[in-house]
């Protein structure tokens, strides 16, 4: 049986992780797509390759279970954002959108005071408004659409995100309107 109020509560629960983890997935995906689009760096022939190794080797289920045991964090909505907070598919998609963008303006940028900080705030991100519009909308979704992550982390039926409720109403009524199950009072 669906409750109004606590759907209600559960929605509100994924427009705040939602609207909260896109913001953070975007400002730190970008922080990291931008250095890698300069070759320039030292660090960049070390850096980019390692990125592209998280892309098809994760770290696992069980380590990251256990790393937010360690870190306090079951039962938090840190415990339902950051697992997904960085996608190294969408941070190689910005860096070929960064590599791309003209350098002239970042050299006029840096002619007139402008720090590596400021030329990325004011110049780079503001004319980057296609590709951060499009991972605003890829990350919204992916937030939207989570219940692994709160039946994984959230044990707090208040802290629920309106999939994970869903999908265990569906499940339930799955379950119970089985025609060969047997029962133990049967």
């Amino acid at each position: 049986v669906i409750k109004q109020g606590e759907f209600l509560k559960f929605y509100g629960n994924t427009v705040i992780y939602s609207i909260l983890g896109t913001a953070l997935s975007i400002f730190f995906s970008a922080c990291l797509a931008y250095p890698l689009s300069k070759p320039q760096l030292k660090l960049n022939k070390f850096l980019t390759p390692f990125v592209i190794f998280t892309m098809y080797f994760g770290g696992g289920l069980i380590p990251n279970y256990v790393l937010m045991l360690k870190l306090g964090l079951r039962d938090t909505v840190a415990a339902f954002i950051l697992p997904g907070m960085i996608s190294t598919y969408y941070v190689l998609l910005m860096k070929s959108f960064f590599a791309n963008s003209p350098k002239e303006l970042e050299e006029a940028g840096e002619i007139d005071g402008l720090s590596k900080i400021g030329i990325f705030f004011k110049i780079v991100l503001p004319l980057s408004t296609p590709i951060l519009a499009t991972m605003i909308l890829f990350y919204a979704v992916a937030y939207w659409n989570n219940w692994f992550n709160a039946y994984l982390y959230l044990d707090s039926r208040s802290k629920w995100p309106v999939a994970y409720y869903l999908r265990t109403i569906i499940i339930g009524a799955s379950t119970s309107a089985d025609p060969g199950e047997v029962t133990a009072e049967s």
